[in-house]
């Protein structure tokens, strides 16, 4: 049994792709209580009707946090694992022996990992890989997906879930567990390699960069790894191995005082080195007259580098057996003895003795300049024949961005930038020429990613209280504070107006949108408020909101009001009723995506909902696939979102300071503004009859000029 491991580090990933009709996909990832491990899975269904993939999905979710709940109090995996296929298999047996659903429309593969165990099951042809590293740090690759693809005849629905496999787990090794991914777009050797040499999470994020468009991808990976280690894997080299085993070896004795230092040994073989590159054949010139008398050099430095060995090795043995102080006093004066009897010498020998000094300091610093030399050398090469690679990387993405290529510039730019991180990053000969290409790779990965750098323009500040609303009211702008006190923007004061609505009966806005002529509000307690900005008051409305689970939107829209619920997966319509809103009705009748972090909304006709990196489409209540392109880096704080009838674009505020545009037709990134003045945004207003953005922060409001609209 392998020793427990001191880390699992491990990620998901799931994208929609085209969002094919009739397919469910969907990654599972649960951490074990004390980070004893993971129950994780990865479910594909295709069927026409909806609700059976989604019961089908959650039969197997369900059954795997069973899993999770009996392994809580550190229970016998195996034995609580195979329960669990019981169970699923039943459950599995009754929903698709009902619905005469082919076995084959179901592609799943679920397991458990503990710190020194796997367990996994399977069906279909999902892409599983064990990537083992051997003690001599080379991979052996294992497909597992081979073992749960049993034939045709022998799926059947009382044991879907048929193989169990399980396997020992040690440091280095990787376990791939994914969708197919098309050959041609990525081969299993590039996979491999991707996955040996980035974390999990780089690993599937590098991964899916190469499934097509039109292709969903789903994906877990986990590596097994030791604090103390670093870096890829090394192919073996037995020259350097050995190497290797003697530098320890010398290491360990030095440690363990069980070894004199040999600067006899080393002597000679520098030495013996020298004399066979000055013992080649010659003439009497003056060359080879030169070069006897630099052997000369070096059999007297061999000498006294002999006689400082010995005598260094007798004291270092001394040291061992006897009283160190005394021996210490013995050499001091066996030093003096030696000084004085060189002091009574002939002046010949004296001479003789300082030459001879003179020439061995004077051949120690040339070998040592030599050496550093060839180095250097060595270094200069290595170094340019990498940034040559980098080049050769810029100028390809520099090629693929003229042919609207984004997938393989991006490609090539990050190639480029691993490069560089490989060259010594201090040194200050390279450290000018690294900082510009830096700076070249950065600027063409921002193009391929869209990104377009603005200086807004502050027209506006705070002088007392921090906004957290932004609202467009018929084209004047207001900013609420948290207390739902409304400031009116006047540009040409620059100033943020305070409009006196006296005291607010509610407080801690939340979201807000415009309804005609006011503002609407909800505060943290679910309530919803009306600001009127004729009347100047606050008011409590009677409605459903407070009835929700949860609300992260709202949004009005001819005359109703829709309001987000992502808790349970919900937008509520809520129609007029007296001063205030009925409780409302459910809209989406066909979901299927999750949509529980979702985190605002915009409605135009359709209904566009912002998750996370995503914008789900709905009409008339039901899922529209829409394939938008990625939005690349991914939103880190999403905030809001706005379009309308007359606008062909979607507009998406991320409060880390970037306001991301796409055309609702084609779904096409158009670009993606950002600029480091808009960090802790709360809300923008897009004003395309002026071919500019008003985005507020928590205490100012910044205008910039769209550059996409004057196109």
């Amino acid at each position: 049994m392998p020793e427990p491991h001191s880390l699992i580090k491990f990620a998901d990933l799931t994208t929609p792709g085209a969002r094919p009709e009739n397919t469910s996909l969907r990654t599972i990832l649960l951490e074990l209580p004390q980070g004893r491990g993971f129950v994780f899975g990865i479910v594909e269904v295709q069927h026409r009707d909806d609700d059976l993939r989604e019961r089908i999905v959650h039969v197997i979710a369900s059954n795997l946090e069973g899993l999770k709940a009996d392994l809580a109090n550190d229970g016998n995996v195996p034995r609580r694992f195979e329960a669990m296929l019981v169970r699923l298999n039943a459950d599995l047996n009754r929903l698709g022996s009902d619905a005469r659903m082919s076995l084959r429309k179901l592609k799943s593969v679920i397991g458990v990992m503990t710190e020194s165990q796997v367990f996994l099951s399977g069906i279909g042809n999902a892409h599983v890989l064990f990537l083992h590293r051997t003690a001599e740090r080379r991979y052996v690759i294992y497909e597992l997906d081979q073992q749960f693809n049993a034939p045709s005849d022998e799926q059947q629905w009382d044991k879907p879930f048929l193989t169990v496999l399980d396997g020992e787990l040690h440091p280095g090794d990787v376990l791939y567990i994914g969708t197919r991914i098309p050959p041609h777009a990525l081969s299993l050797n590039d996979l491999q390699d991707i996955l040996i040499t980035l974390p999990p999470a780089g690993a599937l994020e590098r991964a899916q960069q190469f499934v097509p468009a039109n292709c969903r991808y789903g994906a877990l990976c986990f590596h097994v790894s030791e604090e103390d280690r670093s870096g890829p894997p090394k192919k073996a080299n037995p020259i350097v191995s050995l190497a290797s085993f003697e530098e320890t070896k010398s290491r360990t004795a030095d440690l363990l005082g069980e070894q004199t230092p040999d600067f006899v040994s080393k002597a000679r073989a520098a030495a013996d080195h020298l004399r066979k590159r000055l013992s080649s054949p010659g003439n009497r010139s003056v060359g080879t007259i030169l070069k006897r008398i630099l052997q000369l050099v070096i059999a007297s430095t061999v000498a006294i580098a002999t006689f400082i060995g010995r005598m260094f090795g007798r004291v270092n043995a001394r040291v061992r057996a006897g009283n160190p102080t005394t021996l210490l006093a013995r050499g001091w004066s066996g030093a003096r003895n030696a000084w004085e009897r060189l002091l009574r010498a002939q002046k010949t020998v004296k001479i003789t003795i300082a030459v001879v000094a003179v020439l061995a300091i004077t051949l120690t610093v040339t070998l040592y300049e030599s050496k550093s030399s060839r180095l250097a050398k060595e270094a200069q090469a290595a170094y340019q024949t990498t940034i040559d690679k980098v080049e050769e990387k810029r100028v390809a993405a520099e090629a693929s961005i003229i042919y609207n290529n984004t997938r393989d510039a991006q490609v090539a730019v990050n190639d480029a930038l691993a490069l560089l991180a490989t060259l010594p990053q201090d040194d200050s000969t390279f450290k000018t020429t690294i900082t510009d290409l830096k700076a070249q790779l950065t600027t063409l990965l921002e193009k391929t990613r869209g990104i377009t750098q603005v200086n807004p323009e502050q027209i506006a500040s705070m002088t007392s209280g921090t906004l957290s609303q932004f609202v467009n009211v018929n084209g004047t702008l207001y900013g609420l504070t948290g207390d739902f006190t409304p400031y009116r923007l006047n540009e040409l004061n620059r100033a943020l107006e305070l409009v006196d609505v006296g005291t607010s009966p509610l407080s801690g806005a939340v979201t807000s949108t415009n309804e005609n002529a006011d503002i609407l509000a909800v505060d943290f307690t679910k309530r919803l408020g009306r600001i009127s900005l004729t009347s100047r008051t606050v008011s409590p409305l009677t409605s459903g909101v407070n009835g929700l689970a949860s609300v992260e939107d709202i949004s009005s829209y001819n005359g109703n009001l829709y309001v987000l619920a992502a808790a349970s997966q919900q937008i509520v319509k809520m129609r007029p009723q007296g001063l205030g809103y009925e409780a409302g009705t459910t809209w989406i009748t066909a979901l299927e995506s999750d949509i529980t972090e979702a985190s605002a909304i915009a409605v135009d006709g359709n209904m566009y909902v912002l998750v996370g990196s995503t914008i789900v489409r709905l009409k008339s209540g039901r899922e529209n696939p829409w394939d938008h392109a990625p939005i690349d880096p991914a939103l880190s704080s999403p905030r809001d979102m706005w379009t309308s009838t007359e606008s062909p674009y979607l507009y998406i505020l991320d409060s880390s300071g970037r306001v991301v545009v796409l055309e609702k037709e084609s779904g096409k990134l158009v670009t993606q503004y950002t600029s480091d003045t808009l960090n802790n945004a709360v809300g923008f207003a897009v004003l395309e009859h002026e071919n500019r953005i008003v985005v507020a922060t928590t205490n100012a409001v910044l205008s910039y000029t769209a550059t996409h609209l004057l196109k």
